[in-house]
């Protein structure tokens, strides 16, 4: 075993290694692994949806300001009291998705809401089923739990559907109090 370690450590002088002298690079190297490891740490616990769906609604969900809200080309004005009565049933519901119906009239590409009103619906743990809005509606709205304003793959069939009967219909997920996505 000696003979081993001499052949392979022999050339190290106990001198050079009491002399030697740690890296400049050591202290970030490990400060940069560090941090990497804490980070891989926050995305692997933290994507159950709650990081991923912050940056997510961002970036898809457009703000309610002075009771209009735009996106793209595309917006829409709540004319009188109709946005505080929007409000008032995304409020008194948040367990469960709701469906609203929003009647008005489509300017170019301004849809004007100009009152509203919530079909037959049957409530479910995670869902709604509901009666579809009559031909005068220019939005078919519904809610999602705060903050999950991604509309679902039912969401876009069913607006889909429902546009060969009504084509100028806009779909949106209304996901907290001041935040739609439209679809």
């Amino acid at each position: 075993m000696d003979d081993e370690w001499e052949k392979y450590f022999g050339h190290i002088k106990e001198d050079d290694i009491k002399n030697e002298k740690p890296s400049k690079w050591k202290k970030p190297a490990l400060i940069l692994i560090g941090f990497f490891m804490v980070l891989l740490f926050v995305v692997a616990f933290a994507a159950n949806g709650t990081i991923q769906n912050f940056f997510t609604n961002e970036i898809v969900s457009t703000k309610i300001q002075d009771n209009q809200a735009e996106l793209n080309t595309v917006s829409l004005s709540f004319n009188g009291t109709t946005y505080d009565e929007l409000l008032q049933i995304y409020l008194d519901n948040q367990e469960t998705e709701v469906k609203v119906c929003l009647l008005g009239r489509v300017e170019d590409d301004t849809y004007i809401v100009t009152e509203l009103y919530k079909p037959d619906q049957i409530k479910f743990f995670s869902s709604v089923h509901y009666t579809p809005c009559n031909l005068k509606t220019v939005v078919s709205l519904h809610t999602h739990p705060i903050n999950e304003c991604l509309p679902s793959n039912t969401d876009i069939t069913s607006i889909k559907a429902y546009r060969i009967i009504n084509p100028k219909v806009l779909g949106i997920v209304m996901c907290n109090t001041d935040r739609l996505v439209f679809y």
